[in-house]
């Protein structure tokens, strides 16, 4: 069976050196272009890191060289592998790089909860009126902050997923009730939710349409990436 794999590297510790430069150097053209147009160091290297471990793990998938590992942007900005079976989505924030690399489309998203801006305050604002109805009536500040991030990192995978913006879909996203209390993997109308809270106050969102299966997952430790649960 074909799980979804999803990759996760905290950014809690000053990236190496050597790492920095294994990243600049497996940049393409395009992507170095993008590279030096940020302001922002750290934005610089977060997203460079975060092309560099995408493209080793997508190398050993397909048996090739990093080299040889190509992205393409869509029309519509959805980063895709031309002529590959494999899929994969990348998201980060400042505490932590993840992606999701399958042989089916599928979209990720990862958050930092204590973000400024206390959203999980205002759901009507980011959320469908009945999702945010749901956060409303809970008890208290803790469960509210959990299931707008539990809802809002899942609505940001199924943007990822199918490739839109994320206001077209504010209106029209539903997600299984059952994540309104608990992490897991639940499914709606054949389509696949999953979410995990991880340290460092971050909260993870995987969504594909297709077979229930838990995802593997994996973090990086001592310059690999373990497998975890």
């Amino acid at each position: 069976m074909n799980f979804p794999c999803v990759y996760v590297f905290y950014l809690d510790g000053h990236l190496s050196h050597e790492l920095k430069a294994q990243a600049r150097a497996c940049l393409s053209p395009d992507e170095l272009t993008r590279f030096e147009c940020m302001r922002s160091p750290d934005k610089r290297w977060i997203f460079a890191v975060a092309r560099l471990l995408l493209k080793q793990q997508l190398a050993k998938k397909q048996a090739c060289d990093i080299s040889d590992v190509v992205i393409e942007i869509e029309a519509s900005g959805k980063p895709v592998l031309p002529s590959s079976s494999w899929h994969f989505s990348l998201s980060h924030c400042d505490k932590a790089i993840a992606f999701a690399i399958a042989e089916f489309n599928l979209g990720l998203d990862i958050e930092d909860r204590q973000r400024r801006g206390q959203h999980w305050r205002r759901p009507h604002k980011f959320l469908s009126a009945e999702l945010a109805e749901q956060i409303v009536a809970l008890r208290n500040d803790m469960q509210q902050q959990l299931a707008f991030y539990r809802f809002w990192t899942l609505m940001e995978a199924q943007v990822k997923w199918q490739g839109s913006g994320i206001f077209q879909l504010k209106e029209h996203f539903l997600a299984p009730s059952a994540l309104l209390s608990r992490d897991g993997l639940s499914e709606l109308e054949a389509y696949q939710y999953f979410s995990k809270a991880l340290k460092n106050e971050l909260q993870l969102a995987l969504f594909w349409r297709g077979e229930s299966m838990m995802p593997r997952l994996f973090e990086w430790q001592d310059g690999v990436f373990n497998e975890f649960q």
